[in-house]
């Protein structure tokens, strides 16, 4: 006999194991590019925390019709407009801000799981540290000397937002300064005493900085991570050393390699799939580089910011 089929949710905009019916689940509202969702996303994966996505395109946004976006969403931290991402309850409370909601999912873990778990260390072995190193891609200055917001951040809009005439000129800026700024995570991961940045085990920084390496990855083909991160600095800044920048790379193979995170990567819609719609396929916003190219790393204005060093 032929085992029937169980009904389930289409997995379009979904990409956990449901547990409960679908209105009971947390919700994260954002939108379709590959932005500060990925972070919440991944680490809802790994402590399977059961959710569902909204993905709010950039027209739904904009309109904002008889001000329901501003009605829907709260304000996040020092904002004077609704923001996004915002994570729904169950109860339909909301809470906004990326921050906010890593660190919820932080707490919750360490209340789901035995203390034996590494899932119950989320907050890190420094909070402090995990707090500094989540915020750095928006901080001015930032911890590594430099603008968090021009040098780490802007890898994301980038890629996802702004359309190719305007995002290729800011390529070879952006690339130029990164083999320094990976220099210092580098240092860092050192500093942190473990094999992550969290310590022994990944922190909820851990999972914003696969986010953001797996961007400059996607941009420039590994090269800065690989290779460009072992040039010599004109600017003489400290070198560590090749135990440390090795150090780097198994991090960023062991996170992606963390079995949820692996998972959620390779179901995610890619990178050339179409503009970023609400039914979750497609990631990116028109004529971005992510939605125009499946290799961005191919691009010419890419080639010739790593060849100049």
């Amino acid at each position: 006999k032929k085992k029937k089929k169980k009904k389930g949710i289409k997995r379009e905009s979904i990409l956990v194991s449901i547990t409960r019916d679908e209105m009971a689940l947390h919700k994260l509202h954002y939108f379709p590019v590959r932005s500060r969702g990925e972070t919440l996303r991944m680490m809802l994966e790994y402590t399977k925390i059961p959710y569902a996505n909204h993905f709010v395109t950039f027209g739904e946004w904009m309109e904002d019709k008889d001000g329901v976006r501003t009605k829907r969403y709260p304000l996040g931290p020092g904002a004077s407009k609704a923001t996004l991402p915002v994570l729904e309850m169950p109860d339909g409370s909301m809470t906004p801000d990326s921050h906010a909601i890593a660190k919820w999912i932080a707490e919750t873990a360490a209340q789901k799981f035995d203390e034996s778990d590494p899932r119950a260390h989320l907050k890190g072995e420094s909070p402090e540290r995990s707090e500094m190193l989540f915020g750095i891609a928006d901080a001015d200055p930032a911890a590594f000397g430099g603008s968090g917001v021009q040098q780490l951040g802007m890898v994301d809009p980038i890629l996802n937002f702004f359309p190719r005439e305007e995002s290729e000129p800011m390529v070879g800026p952006f690339l130029s300064t990164l083999p320094r700024v990976m220099r210092w995570f580098a240092a860092e991961l050192k500093k942190a005493g473990g094999t992550y940045f969290g310590g022994k085990y990944p922190s909820y920084a851990d999972f914003f900085l696969l986010h953001i390496f797996t961007n400059i990855n996607t941009l420039d083909g590994g090269a800065t991570l690989n290779e460009r991160i072992g040039t010599p600095s004109k600017e003489n800044d400290p070198m560590p050393s090749n135990d440390d920048i090795s150090a780097l790379r198994a991090w960023y193979a062991t996170m992606s390699s963390i079995p949820e995170v692996a998972k959620y990567m390779k179901e995610r819609p890619q990178t050339g799939s179409g503009i970023g719609m609400a039914d979750g396929t497609g990631v990116g916003m028109p004529n971005s580089i992510i939605v125009s190219t499946d290799t961005p790393s191919d691009l010419d204005v890419v080639k010739s910011a790593i060849g100049a060093g």
